[in-house]
Parts: C-alpha cells; structure tokens; sequence
C-alpha cells in the first residue's frame, strides 16, 4: 500500500499537484475481482494511506457498498464511477472487477494509478496512466 500511495504522489506531481487536497477515486475495494471480501483488502490500508496525507478520498466498488476504514469510519461507496472519475485528480484502480468500462474511465479520467494493468496495452500507451 505505501509503494501504490507513492506511485499515486508521482503521478500527482507529474500534474504539478499534491497529494493533500487532491480527489482522489479508489476502483475497488473488494479483496480480490468480482467478490465482495474486504478482509485483508489492500484498498483499506491505501485509502487510509491517502486520507493521513490529505487527499479527498472516495470509492467505487459495484459489490461492497460500504466499508469500515481502520479510523473505523463508514465510507460508502459513491453511485456514478465514470461521473466520479471525472471529478476526481486521480483514480487507483486497486480491484480489477470485470464489470469496469476501462475504457470509458480511461476517456473520463484526467490521470490513473492501474495498480493491477487493468487497461492492458491502452494503458500502458497512455501518458496519463501509471502502472506498477
């Protein structure tokens, strides 16, 4: 979780932004794809992450409609993902769901931490994507 926090500040910075203040979208919450599992999810520890440096976190994931972050707060998760992507400075794709339009997100949004090459060669050709 701290190295996918560190890749989401590079790829802030390439936009000459921070991490503290930014919106930030985490796709996926889940443990692993197409579940609804959130124990040892690594998407509560970069969500925490995130929030300690500031950032206005939110999520999306279609099957956990709500967590728990370990500040033991309740977040839930925001309706609209492409509407969100595209208010949002960077999305981190952490759960690689298979019911994600990837390429209406990558159309949507303005940068993009693919922690799982969620968008394949589309991605990885793209200047506002940033993979592991």
């Amino acid at each position: 979780p701290r190295y996918v926090v560190s890749k989401v500040q590079d790829a802030l910075n390439s936009s000459r932004k921070s991490i503290n203040g930014s919106k930030i979208l985490v796709l996926g919450a889940a443990y692993k794809p197409d579940i609804d599992d959130l124990r040892e999810s690594p998407a509560l520890d970069v969500i925490g992450l995130l929030a300690e440096k500031g950032a206005d976190v939110t999520y999306h994931d279609p099957y956990c409609a709500s967590l728990m972050t370990h500040e033991g707060e309740i977040m839930e998760s925001v309706p609209g993902m492409l509407e969100a992507a595209a208010l949002s400075d960077c999305v981190v794709i952490i759960t690689n769901h298979k019911v994600y339009d990837y390429a209406a997100l990558l159309e949507k949004s303005a940068l993009i931490v693919d922690t799982r090459n969620a968008l394949g060669k589309s991605g990885r050709e793209n200047a506002k994507v940033f993979g592991l």
